[in-house]
C-alpha cells in the first residue's frame, strides 16, 4: 500500500493551496511581511528613540503572531509563501522582547537609585549655620604727610618759530648788479 492510497490522506493538512470549487483558496493569507516589520520595530524602537514600553509591547505581538502563524502554515490552514519572512519576524520580535526587557529593567534600576538618592537627602539634617568671619578691607599703608595727590599741569606748548637768519650780502648785491644792469 503506498502512501497515497492511504484512507488519512484527505484528512491530513497540506502545505500546498486547497483550492475550492469556485477558484478561492481556503488557506489565509500570511502576515510574514507585517510580523517581520514589528519584529524589526521592537529592536529600533529603544535603540533610536529609548521607546521600551511600546518596543516590548510591539516584540511581544511579532513573536506571538509569528508563533501562531508558523502553527497555522504546519496545520495548512494559512498560506506557506510568507514561511521565511514570518519566521524573521518572530526571532526578531524575541530579541526586541530581550532588548525591550533589559532596557526597562535599566530604566527601572535607575529610578530606584534616584528615588534612594533623593530620600537621603531629603532626611539628611540641614548644614550648620556658622556665621561667617566679618570681610575686612585690605590694608594699604597710608603716605605719611604727604600732600594730597594732585593732577599734574600739562605744559604750556608753544609754536616754534624759527629763528631768523642773516642775509648774506653778497646774494643783496648781485640782486642789485643784476637789476642795475637792465636797465
Amino acid at each position: 500500500m503506498s502512501y497515497r492510497d492511504d484512507e488519512d490522506f484527505e484528512d491530513r493538512p497540506s502545505r500546498r493551496r486547497r483550492r475550492r470549487d469556485d477558484g478561492d483558496y481556503t488557506e489565509q493569507p500570511h502576515r510574514g511581511t507585517m510580523v517581520m516589520l514589528l519584529g524589526i520595530g521592537g529592536i529600533v524602537l529603544p535603540i533610536a528613540f529609548g521607546c521600551a514600553p511600546v518596543g516590548i509591547i510591539i516584540s511581544i505581538m511579532a513573536w506571538i503572531w509569528g508563533k501562531k502563524d508558523l502553527a497555522l502554515m504546519d496545520n495548512g490552514e494559512m498560506d506557506p509563501d510568507g514561511r521565511s519572512s514570518t519566521q524573521a519576524g518572530m526571532i526578531c520580535g524575541i530579541i526586541g522582547t530581550i532588548i525591550n526587557g533589559l532596557y526597562m529593567v535599566v530604566i527601572l534600576v535607575y529610578i530606584i537609585i534616584l528615588a534612594g538618592f533623593l530620600a537621603v537627602a531629603a532626611n539628611a539634617p540641614p548644614p550648620p549655620q556658622q556665621a561667617a568671619p566679618p570681610m575686612q578691607a585690605p590694608a594699604f599703608p597710608e603716605p605719611a604727610n604727604d600732600p594730597p595727590l594732585m593732577p599734574k599741569k600739562q605744559p604750556e606748548i608753544k609754536p616754534v618759530v624759527p629763528p631768523k637768519t642773516k642775509k648774506d650780502p653778497s646774494i643783496e648785491d648781485k640782486k642789485k648788479s643784476f637789476v642795475d644792469e637792465s636797465k
